[in-house]
């Protein structure tokens, strides 16, 4: 009996080292392989699609507002297409240009998709949130070539690792007001430059991106969470940042500002 009690415990610890092994993958040996001259390239006019119908841009806040309700209404089966496309593509087939749109994309699609699938909710923390509210980042929501992914397996195991752009954060979305915009354009190989710019200092020209004040600077948390993406020091991250900044906005950051952060996890959705 207590030999058979011991196989039960080594089989169990056996499974269990299993799946941690194939959930904490290193991107670098499983995903972080391409073809460059490879000339496949993914479709994502589905996505464009979604997003012509149902992100507003233009509003008096200045930041983009999602039509959940009219997405459930007629583009569900679009946005539901899309994903199970990608979800058959071998991306390490393409090359890392479009590899990199692809994971951004994918990572935006899902979660919209997330957000309708447990509408209404009132922040995306509450979905798979428990007691302390900690969101759905750590489940595992789709499959690509095998492989059971989270939306932090997608930003913090693929993108962040294989990619080291700090740009990265303005164009993932979280589905929250204090979150960089949902880019209006599908990431493809040729717009992507354009639009990691455009994103960033789309951001950091809005309040809750960066607010010069007369007793120091409000940045979002995202420069916070991930400070070690943008720099080691409250100066090196205002140094990576200035770049995007207007020339005026540039000349307001001498000296040693204090800095302060917040973020508003308060959903992007445009119904009241």
């Amino acid at each position: 009996m207590k030999l058979l009690t011991t196989l039960a415990i080594a089989l169990i610890c056996l499974c269990t080292f299993s799946a941690s092994a194939m959930h904490d993958y290193p991107a670098e040996t499983f995903w972080n392989t391409s073809v460059e001259d490879s000339s496949l390239l993914v479709d994502h006019s589905l996505w464009q699609a979604v997003l012509d119908k149902h992100l507003v841009s233009n509003t008096e806040s200045g930041i983009a507002l999602f039509d959940y309700q009219g997405l459930l209404a007629d583009s569900a089966e679009d946005l539901s297409s899309y994903l199970n496309a990608l979800a058959t593509i071998d991306i390490r087939a393409y090359s890392r240009a479009e590899q990199f749109a692809y994971w951004v994309n994918l990572y935006n699609a899902l979660t919209v998709d997330l957000v309708a699938k447990h509408y209404p909710v009132d922040s995306i923390k509450k979905i798979y949130g428990g007691w302390f509210n900690r969101g759905p980042w750590d489940e595992e929501i789709f499959s690509v070539q095998g492989v059971d992914l989270s939306l932090n397996d997608i930003e913090h195991r693929i993108l962040r690792p294989m990619w080291r752009d700090y740009r990265i954060h303005f164009v993932v979305n979280c589905a929250s007001l204090g979150c960089p915009n949902l880019p209006a354009q599908a990431l493809t190989a040729s717009n992507t430059q354009n639009v990691l710019e455009q994103s960033a200092a789309e951001f950091l020209s809005h309040p809750r991106g960066m607010k010069i004040e007369a007793n120091g600077i409000q940045l979002s948390s995202i420069f916070k969470w991930y400070r070690s993406d943008f720099g080691d020091s409250d100066a090196a991250v205002l140094e990576t940042l200035k770049v995007h900044l207007s020339k005026a906005d540039q000349s307001a950051l001498g000296g040693s500002p204090r800095l302060k952060y917040g973020y508003d996890w308060n959903l992007n959705d445009i119904s009241p």
